[in-house]
């Protein structure tokens, strides 16, 4: 690729790398990125392309989402609201209802807002981790 492709292309993949703050993208973004500046010819040129990269690469790890959930405020908020409503056995029968780590966070928006409980998201997100720790142990990552 030449220096003016490449950066075209820079420009188009970091905004779509930055939408998706996806691992996968930014290593293909880094290799492609590489295979370019290898090919380049000025000495400038490819080094000021490196600073840029190694820039981006920063910028790029650092800004991929890291799911933090407190257990203990999962665990504590399950116990004192949501077995008013059921026991344990909901979540550990055999035909459950939820098959995902999404479905099972629909399902925790579901009975806050049917107890009127107006969790936050972080809440939301600790009894969700919580219920999936305990009880369901989904993949985070489907």
């Amino acid at each position: 690729m030449a220096p003016l492709k490449m950066t075209f292309f820079c420009d188009s993949y970091v905004n779509s790398v930055l939408k998706s703050s996806c691992i996968t993208h930014t290593l293909r973004f880094c290799a492609r990125c590489f295979l370019a500046l290898t090919k380049n010819k000025s000495i400038f040129r490819s080094t000021i392309n490196i600073f840029m990269l190694a820039g981006f690469i920063s910028l790029s790890l650092l800004s991929i989402p890291v799911q933090a959930f407190d257990f203990e405020n999962g665990k504590a908020l399950h116990n004192e609201n949501c077995v008013r409503c059921h026991d344990e056995s909901v979540y550990t029968r055999e035909n459950k209802i939820v098959q995902n780590f999404q479905q099972l966070r629909a399902r925790v928006v579901q009975c806050e807002l049917m107890a009127e409980l107006a969790w936050f998201d972080e809440e939301i997100d600790d009894v969700t981790a919580f219920l999936n720790d305990a009880f369901y142990h989904f993949n985070l990552d489907k």
